[in-house]
């Protein structure tokens, strides 16, 4: 029987899914837009982020740190979390579409005394009907890429972040470029104006993002970019190891539609 603790981190999975975005006409970029397509296409950048997110009233608090890249899509993080039912450590690797994580608290729960689970992001979208690549709020890149669907764009004034310049711009997030998803039964995802710090060189240096889905959840999220060009190798754990958990992710999506 899986134990509680692993159902709660498999369904942080799909959880993480509720916000689907699509569309958006890269032609006429505003400043956010541009330094977001900047930054995604920049390499590779290292990251710190807190996060607090609430579901079916249960609050978790995350803080973590690692480094991504695209083309093709990867990062490490190491990160920590706290809620009234645990508390404890996950590292996490994402190479391509697939996710890998590990954790003191998870090694007891894996069938087969696996140590890792894996999450292929793409597999389990198909399997539960929803397109990935138009998943945001995932990665950091797909973080980004939901710059790129802003609507109002409003400079704020010159700040520092971590000892660079930057210029700070709050930003809404326009309605018309947000793909519904239907697993929130018609409810209406509302995002909060989006802060956001660009640098001289026209990438993002820090973000806030903060969103809610009514009884789906909610989330505030903060995100810091540093170090860009930082080199990047992932090296994934030896399949012995690995317990794929794809299918448990995708029925958990299901069940989690069906029951509205």
């Amino acid at each position: 029987m899986r134990r509680p603790f692993l159902r709660a981190a498999l369904a942080l999975v799909p959880i993480a899914l509720v916000l689907a975005a699509c569309g958006g006409d890269a032609a006429s970029l505003d400043p956010v837009a541009k330094a977001a397509t900047k930054t995604t296409s920049g390499g590779s950048a290292h990251i710190r982020f807190t996060a607090s997110s609430t579901t079916n009233g249960v609050k978790v608090d995350i803080r973590g740190s690692g480094d991504f890249a695209s083309a093709p899509e990867r990062a490490q993080v190491n990160l920590q979390f706290s809620s009234p039912q645990s508390n404890g450590t996950i590292r996490e690797l994402l190479k391509g579409t697939s996710i890998y994580m590990v954790s003191p608290l998870l090694r007891s729960s894996i069938p087969g005394g696996k140590a890792w689970v894996k999450i292929d992001l793409a597999k389990a979208g198909r399997l539960s009907g929803f397109d990935f690549n138009s998943f945001s709020a995932v990665t950091p890149r797909q973080t980004l890429e939901l710059l790129q669907k802003t609507g109002k764009v409003t400079k704020v004034g010159s700040e520092s972040v971590d000892g660079v310049s930057t210029t700070h711009y709050r930003a809404t997030i326009d309605p018309a470029k947000v793909k519904k998803d239907a697993r929130l039964g018609g409810r209406k995802v509302t995002y909060e104006p989006v802060d956001v710090w660009v640098d001289g060189s026209g990438r993002v240096r820090r973000l806030r993002l903060a969103y809610s889905a009514g009884t789906a959840g909610s989330s505030d999220m903060t995100m810091s970019f540093s170090q860009y060009g930082r080199p990047l190798s992932i090296v994934l754990p030896d399949k012995s190891v690995i317990w794929d958990a794809t299918s448990q992710v995708s029925a958990s999506a299901n069940t989690k539609g069906a029951n509205g």
